[in-house]
């Protein structure tokens, strides 16, 4: 099997190269390398269903940083709640080194922040950015990529329906705007990829194999008959 190479991607050779040197990564997992195969550079909204720790926050970051320095376009990540916002803006922060710059908002849900203009990628709570769209502020045409994390929030009695506003407003607008949404633990990923007119990708692939075990007087029994002594907790002896 061929693993696609981060030197292989269709992205500028800066961005190439700032993921291999500041965060270390030169292959892409094989979810990672679906995405890439079923658009996610090609503008195609796409529905990113897969196990925790295979990288789809990286393919997010990829799809908005790639967007912004090529196309000159503006990008958006809605979350759920206020401090994940805090938390991601954070971690995107790290693309300011190629010039991009990174803005946060949550609440006051009655201002346009119209200073939210001068940034390139705004990370914002659904709520937040649902209220954006009603204000239908200028600068919102400018954005070229939409993600939408933990997109099963859809299913939440309080927040679902603030995520199928969004996607209305969007279309409503006729916003020219790439949707891509993640999660981990959609059930029913097939029905969210029709709804959001995307493509899904979607895997049990996990970086780590997952084993069922317990614990006892530092003994780890697991299911398959294996046991592991556990002496210090970076060195686990298998017995």
């Amino acid at each position: 099997m061929v693993v696609l190479r981060v030197e292989d991607l269709p992205l500028p050779d800066v961005l190439r190269n700032f993921i291999a040197r500041e965060r270390g990564i030169t292959e892409l997992y094989p979810p990672q390398e679906e995405t890439v195969r079923k658009g996610l550079f090609d503008g195609k909204n796409l529905l990113m269903c897969t196990n925790t720790a295979t990288g789809k926050t990286l393919m997010a970051e990829l799809a908005m940083v790639n967007a912004v320095l090529t196309r000159g376009v503006k990008a958006i990540m809605a979350v759920p709640l206020r401090a994940l916002a805090y938390e991601k803006a954070r971690d995107l922060r790290v693309y300011e080194k190629l010039g991009v710059r990174v803005a946060v908002t949550t609440g006051e849900y009655d201002k346009e922040d119209v200073w939210l203009m001068n940034y390139d990628i705004v990370v914002t709570t659904y709520e937040k950015l649902d209220s954006l769209l009603r204000h239908r502020v200028d600068w919102l045409r400018q954005v070229g990529v939409l993600i939408i994390d933990e997109i099963h929030y859809v299913d939440d009695d309080k927040r679902g329906p603030i995520i199928e506003s969004i996607v209305a407003k969007v279309r409503s607008l006729g916003l020219n705007t790439q949707i891509i949404a993640l999660s981990a633990t959609v059930g029913n990923a097939k029905d969210i990829a029709k709804y959001l007119d995307a493509e899904v990708v979607e895997s049990e692939w996990r970086p780590v194999r997952l084993r069922e075990g317990v614990y006892y007087d530092g003994i780890i029994y697991y299911s398959d008959g294996d046991r592991v002594t556990i002496k210090d907790l970076g060195n686990p002896v298998l017995s």
